[in-house]
């Protein structure tokens, strides 16, 4: 009798339409027997109109790209592998979906476990000879290690209609190398959104808590997204306070302060492919 009551719960489906809203990840995974292909893109901030004009929307200055590919293991997981400019970063991820909503809230919110590990794979800048780590004895010296960092992840969001959907996230970043002074681990809590405007366009938004490694110049980071789907295809005009693309790095740099008229232009762009 419990089988069958479970073969017949009717699931919430498309409370986002894909596995990463704007940059940050959410309750979503890519469909069993199907693959993604994404291309992240932002231009150069612009602080100003008069920028907005000379800088043609940031399209003049230097941009940075990511690409990402990923795959279904199952109907509840998969993995991909990114590449962005900025960097050189090579990233692995992985998404596993926990919990999803069903329509008479039992449950009523979807749960995702997210992983991601990047390298740094620039040149070291260089530092001076008499450079020591953070016990002011040991010489300091770079090895392979600290060019990695981790992002895991505990995502919940809720479908309140066909109109809206929410989540939230617990986010804890770690890197293997600092600057003196500065925590290896970071904490975060992005809360964000997607209000379907029309039957295949949506207004996204992303704002992200972050607890501690802040600088005095801390800006939240901030993003809005304006979306249009078609089967395996969907397109986002992005505004955003940064130009990073991972998490790692959103989180734990400085944003542009978007309260002094400051921010960047972009899209995003996904395709999706079914195995046979």
């Amino acid at each position: 009798m419990f089988a069958q009551d479970l073969s017949q719960k009717e699931f919430v489906s498309q409370t986002f339409s894909h596995w990463q809203l704007i940059n940050c990840q959410t309750t979503e995974v890519i469909p069993a027997k199907g693959m993604e292909f994404r291309i992240q893109h932002r231009f150069g901030a612009v602080d100003s109109f008069d920028d907005l004009y000379y800088q043609f929307l940031g399209l003049d200055l230097p941009a940075n790209i990511r690409y990402s590919f990923g795959g279904a293991l199952s109907d509840k997981l998969y993995i991909g592998i990114g590449r962005a400019k900025y960097g050189k970063i090579y990233d692995f991820e992985m998404k596993y979906k926990i919990l999803r909503q069903t329509k008479d809230d039992s449950p009523p919110m979807s749960l995702a476990a997210y992983f991601n590990a990047s390298s740094y794979t620039t040149s070291f800048p260089s530092v001076p000879e008499n450079y020591y780590f953070e016990d002011s004895t040991t010489v300091f010296e770079y090895k392979p290690a600290h060019r990695l960092s981790y992002n895991t992840q505990l995502i919940i969001a809720r479908k309140f209609s066909n109109k809206l959907s929410l989540q939230l996230a617990a986010v804890f970043i770690y890197q293997n190398l600092v600057p003196v002074g500065k925590d290896n681990y970071t904490l975060a809590i992005p809360v964000s959104g997607r209000y379907k405007v029309g039957v295949t366009s949506s207004i996204l938004f992303e704002f992200t808590h972050v607890i501690n490694n802040k600088s005095e110049n801390h800006v939240p980071p901030f993003s809005l997204a304006y979306e249009i789907v078609s089967t395996g295809h969907a397109f986002q005009i992005v505004l955003s306070s940064t130009q990073n693309l991972t998490e790692q790095e959103i989180y734990t740099s400085d944003s542009y302060d978007y309260r002094d008229g400051k921010f960047l232009f972009g899209f995003n762009i996904k395709r999706n492919f079914w195995r046979k």
